[in-house]
């Protein structure tokens, strides 16, 4: 991911308002599926070096909207879901390519 999009842009919550405002029907949404492992067994392996880089730019993501907003809501957290997932798959955000 280091070669890719900076994960998080310099403003934050401009650019989470930016994605939040656009036509989700007409532009499709990139999404990011979490397996949740209710099994009960073992702790599976950490992930690879993009995991990680997402781990941290989600809790730093999280860390700057709570320090402006307090406590955060679940729209928080899509947003910001929402944010890493546009800017984590392509080499430049996947917003751009409805934008041109």
């Amino acid at each position: 991911m280091s070669d890719k999009t900076p994960l998080l842009p310099d403003d934050i919550f401009a650019e989470m308002k930016r994605l939040g405002d656009r036509e989700y029907a007409e532009v499709g949404v990139p999404m990011m599926l979490v397996a949740e492992d209710l099994s009960g067994g073992t702790v599976p392996a950490a992930g690879g070096a993009d995991d990680a880089e997402l781990a941290r730019a989600f809790e730093e993501a999280v860390a700057q909207v709570a320090a402006k907003k307090g406590k955060l809501e679940a729209g928080d957290f899509a947003s910001i879901l929402e944010l890493l997932s546009d800017r984590s798959f392509l080499d430049r955000p996947f917003s751009e390519l409805a934008e041109g």
